[in-house]
């Protein structure tokens, strides 16, 4: 390298050496950069910024969060909601190349499982974008609160036969699905897998068939609340189901499915599983109905 005032200067050996290798470059990958429509000037430039593994952008643009964001609170923010912004007054057409990092390949399905499951990709991007990352919240999928929990310490500790501090205590560690709250005391006094499924369905057939003298029926689990009561004049019967879901006041009735079965039921919001099981008896799928009022999904059966 031969040194020329300030700056140094290749020597004839070095730009020989820089020209042969970019020649064998531009051999192989002419075709590819004709294609992509990248101005002939810039190849030498592009190949340099590769042999060196010159990452400049952020010396040129910057980002900004966009004026025109979202002002709803409860909707997470987001890469999307910022634009790219020059830092100096002009950058004039096909004047420059730039490299960008492949970081991470995804989609819109799967990006957020995938940045949930895997801090070290979640904490690069951070980094890389200069976004701090906000889970957005899971439909149907709240923690229980406190409150809901008490309403059913009462329900698991009649149906399994333990202590209501017990009962909490398998409510706290199901975060509150009454079911597998019961299903879990059961295991522990049988110590016994196979009894499982029975167990389920006992579980289920009871909560049908309670009678305090009461017209109506009420528990509640981790996705979702109940109430059973009668549609005649039966009261008796117990022969109708209200189930409600909150499911956030977001959400639009367009981005809400509901699939009836004889025996199964699956409701969808906004692409998310909000439940999806078999019913512990038959319903008449041509009489069941949903509404979404407030945020609240009410699936009739």
């Amino acid at each position: 390298m031969a040194i020329g005032g300030n700056n140094p200067i290749p020597s004839v050996d070095a730009a020989s050496t820089f020209m042969l290798q970019y020649g064998q470059f531009e051999a192989t990958h002419k075709q590819q950069l004709e294609s992509v429509g990248l101005a002939k000037p810039l190849w030498q430039v592009l190949y340099r910024k590769l042999t060196q593994e010159s990452f400049d952008l952020g010396s040129y643009v910057v980002l900004y969060e966009s004026e025109q964001n979202t002002t709803d609170a409860s909707q997470p923010r987001g890469i999307t909601e910022h634009k790219l912004c020059l830092k100096q007054d002009k950058l004039a057409a096909k004047s420059n190349v730039f490299l960008v990092d492949h970081a991470w390949t995804t989609t819109i399905d799967t990006a957020i499982p995938q940045l949930d499951s895997n801090p070290q990709l979640l904490e690069r991007m951070e980094s890389l974008t200069g976004i701090q990352y906000v889970p957005p919240k899971q439909v149907g999928l709240d923690s229980v609160t406190d409150e809901e929990i008490e309403q059913n310490v009462p329900v698991v500790a009649a149906q399994a036969n333990v202590s209501e501090e017990r009962a909490r205590e398998l409510l706290v560690s199901t975060n509150g699905n009454l079911i597998e709250a019961i299903m879990a005391a059961e295991d522990e006094a049988s110590g016994n897998d196979k009894v499982q499924q029975a167990l389920h369905e006992k579980i289920m057939g009871n909560m049908a068939g309670q009678d305090d003298g009461s017209p109506e029926t009420a528990w509640r689990t981790r996705n979702y609340s109940c109430a059973q009561y009668a549609l005649g004049d039966d009261k008796q019967a117990m022969d109708a189901i209200d189930l409600r879901v909150d499911i956030g006041a977001g959400v639009d009735s367009k981005d809400v499915q509901c699939e009836f079965a004889p025996k199964h039921l699956k409701v969808t919001a906004m692409g998310h599983v909000v439940i999806d099981g078999d019913l512990y008896a038959n319903i008449d799928t041509k009489g069941a109905t949903w509404t979404l009022e407030s945020g609240v999904l009410t699936v009739s059966l």
